[in-house]
């Protein structure tokens, strides 16, 4: 199991492809194995660097957002709850917290974008990133996520279109996926583009526009 965040882990290069614009677009080519049980990760080039398992725990980054991507459920060490005392929990330090439906209600929440067929097509889902950096741009940079004794939950999460709305049917066509990343409690997003460091351009409807390395890392 991958242990928490660094904000330094990375700044690789982020094209698997890209269109006439230059934007980057979206890996739609499925790595899950024909048993559904193991997911395989590519990098820009299309080589295999990674894989994740069902039923297994993740907290780096990149694995939870891949593991959402294939599975369209949670990690096995993420919990419902926003309370949990990681110190009872047999995660201990991997622990993280809060899994729930995502409103997306840009009417109370006006400072939070629209995300793709929230509400009419699609419900999506929250829930927390365990970043060694709790929260984003407050006086908590630096706090550790989960020390095993105590938890600071931040402001980062990953929200994802888990199934068709009013439905239980999950998503599971890749070119429908949705996985977003926030580091800024929803006022900003970025989308996995299901390969390793691939992440769309931030978008969002709050002020003070961060970089793409500002969210992710």
């Amino acid at each position: 199991m991958s242990g928490a965040i660094d904000r330094e882990e990375t700044k690789a290069t982020r094209k698997l492809a890209t269109d006439i614009q230059g934007k980057h677009v979206k890996n739609i080519t499925s790595g899950l194995s024909q048993d559904g049980l193991t997911y395989t990760i590519v990098d820009a080039s299309g080589r295999v660097v990674n894989q994740v398992y069902y039923q297994g725990g993740y907290s780096q980054l990149e694995e939870v957002a891949a593991y959402v991507f294939a599975f369209h459920d949670i990690p096995a060490n993420q919990t419902s709850s926003k309370k949990t005392n990681p110190a009872k929990s047999d995660w201990k330090e991997w622990l993280r917290l809060n899994f729930s439906e995502f409103s997306n209600d840009t009417q109370k929440y006006p400072n939070e974008p629209s995300l793709p067929g929230a509400g009419t097509t699609y419900q999506y889902y929250e829930m927390d990133v365990g970043n060694t950096e709790a929260s984003y741009l407050t006086n908590k940079i630096g706090t550790v996520y989960n020390n095993g004794k105590s938890i600071s939950r931040g402001t980062r999460r990953i929200v994802f279109n888990r199934y068709y709305y009013g439905t239980t049917t999950p998503v599971t066509d890749p070119s429908e996926i949705h996985v977003f990343y926030t580091a800024d409690h929803y006022k900003h997003m970025q989308e996995y583009l299901n390969y390793q460091n691939g992440w769309g351009d931030a978008f969002g409807a709050g002020e003070d526009y961060p970089s793409v390395y500002d969210l992710a890392f």
